[in-house]
């Protein structure tokens, strides 16, 4: 660690405005079908356990906690004509999300994301069916150009094909645009984009695939953002699940480029989601990631200072570690602000 600490300026339990514009969160808005266990898991047998079924979808969590946290949010998806497309359009507008841009397509399933909790709760086993988001053309972006200039900021995540997120970023480059990898596999799909990103939210695998080096330290994660910085990319996130995760900016001088920031002091860690926290029990890993990109975005809009906004980004991921459900149904500006407000100091790498 750097000797030097930074200052930190402490956190309002509530925020003393309002943002006037809106975010538009644009990509996967699925069913999500958690299976967990408290037995262990054995390959080819069953065991008992719970089945739930959920509304999910990276940027369908994310909306849910942007609208959660008071911000004006918009979501921009694809839905079939079936039951659980009207059971996602329900969810979200009891989430109070802007719905106007989640469009229902004939004949197409719904997408649906099948995972498996085991023991401690983290993720042994997923599968994601996102054929839907095959709809999401260009072309079909396109058509949705008004809502776009309207928004003030831009959250995407990388459930989108290739050639929809290139279009994005080239002809909204003026607009932060804020990116979740969400896969290893998906992640690849940023290559050649980075410098028209505002701001890139990766996990240490996803980093790994970007940057073609290993991500298992806080010193890895280090050399991978500057390895993305050097692309163009200027705002880079990478979380270390139980470690905890590294924001690093191109323009900051290297000294204080990078800060590793520690878990938030309440939950129990995890080693493979997005973010850990220490003390009590983590119920549920899926959506915390969502839940850190989230905390950015809320930063970004209500112009908090650097360290503001990762505590605020902390406390959020914390806090839906504590819910069965992707979204915590409890988050709300006071919790995350009071939850921030106890953190220390970031360290900077």
């Amino acid at each position: 660690m750097h000797p030097a600490q930074p200052a930190h300026q402490a956190l309002p339990t509530q925020p003393d405005h309002q943002p006037t514009g809106s975010v538009l969160v644009i990509g996967a808005c699925n069913t999500d079908i958690v299976a967990s266990t408290h037995e262990p898991l054995r390959s080819g047998d069953s065991v008992p356990g719970h089945v739930a079924l959920r509304p999910g979808g990276v940027a369908r969590n994310v909306a849910h906690n942007l609208a959660a946290l008071h911000l004006r949010t918009q979501l921009l998806s694809v839905v079939g004509d079936d039951w659980l497309g009207q059971l996602l359009l329900l969810a979200c507008q009891q989430a109070h999300i802007d719905t106007t841009g989640v469009h229902t397509v004939a004949g197409v399933a719904s997408a649906s994301y099948v995972t498996v909790h085991d023991a401690t709760g983290d993720t042994a086993a997923a599968i994601n069916a996102m054929d839907a988001l095959a709809h999401m053309t260009p072309t079909w972006l396109q058509r949705n150009a008004a809502q776009l200039s309207q928004a003030s900021a831009l959250v995407v995540d990388c459930n989108l094909a290739q050639d929809s997120l290139a279009w994005l970023c080239n002809n909204y480059a003026h607009l932060p645009i804020f990116v979740d990898g969400v896969s290893t596999t998906k992640v690849r799909r940023l290559i050649g984009l980075e410098a028209n990103i505002h701001t890139l939210k990766i996990n240490a695998l996803e980093a790994g695939v970007l940057c073609a080096q290993s991500c298992e330290t806080p010193a890895q994660a280090k050399q991978c953002a500057q390895v993305l910085h050097a692309v163009g990319c200027p705002r880079v996130l990478i979380s270390l699940g139980a470690q905890g995760f590294t924001w690093s900016t191109a323009d900051a001088h290297p000294d204080t480029q990078a800060y590793w920031i520690q878990p938030a002091l309440i939950g129990a860690t995890s080693a493979h989601n997005d973010v850990g926290t220490s003390h009590s029990t983590q119920v549920n890993t899926t959506g915390a990631g969502d839940a850190l990109l989230s905390g950015l975005v809320y930063g970004f809009m209500h112009q908090l200072d650097t360290q503001q906004t990762l505590h605020i980004a902390n406390a959020c991921a914390a806090i839906t570690l504590q819910s069965t459900h992707a979204n915590n149904p409890q988050l709300s500006r006071a919790w995350v602000h009071t939850i921030a407000s106890t953190q220390p100091t970031p360290a900077y790498l």
